[in-house]
């Protein structure tokens, strides 16, 4: 019989910094191994006002199969209405470089990120979609949304604009 739990290393939580960039302008870089190993960075944003938009594309992410060990290559898209804190490029773009070697189904992955990014920034909401090549004739392309608890009560017209903003294209 087969356990359902997940290996400990895929419940890694990166380390999360909100209002300190640490990792920007540096001049060298630490390329972390792993998720665990991340520094995911926020910063503030100052247009609270209106909600907007924004898209990440990340063409080039790669992982491993945590059966074969072959490498799984995707283009990631990240799109968010921030709240009060938005990603740091830098930080983002290490976070997803973590997964390079780190063996992983594509579904856990997709649903990882958009959880650690969510926790990070705590948006109004949030969709990440891993757009993975095929292997075997089989493409699999997970979408994850999160949206903001009690959005939908606290501030309908903020939730009804975000979930219109995550959707459109």
């Amino acid at each position: 019989m087969t356990s359902n739990k997940l290996p400990k290393q895929d419940l890694e939580i990166p380390k999360m910094v909100r209002g300190e960039i640490t990792q920007l302008g540096t001049g060298s870089t630490n390329y972390p191994t792993r998720p665990g190993e991340a520094v995911l960075e926020a910063f503030s944003n100052v247009w609270l006002q209106d909600p907007f938009l924004v898209e990440l594309e990340c063409p080039e992410f790669t992982s491993l199969c945590p059966k074969t060990k072959q490498p799984d290559f995707a283009s990631i898209t990240i799109r968010y209405v921030p709240d009060k804190w938005m990603v740091e490029s830098k930080s983002l773009k290490l976070y997803m470089f973590s997964y390079r070697n780190f063996g992983c189904f594509h579904e856990f992955i997709i649903n990882k990120i958009a959880r650690d990014l969510f926790d990070l920034m705590l948006p109004h909401g949030i969709v990440v979609r891993g757009d993975f090549y095929s292997r075997g004739g089989i493409s699999i392309n997970p979408v994850v949304e999160v949206i903001a608890p009690n959005l939908d009560i606290l501030l309908p017209n903020t939730y009804k604009r975000t979930k219109e903003m995550l959707w459109s294209k």
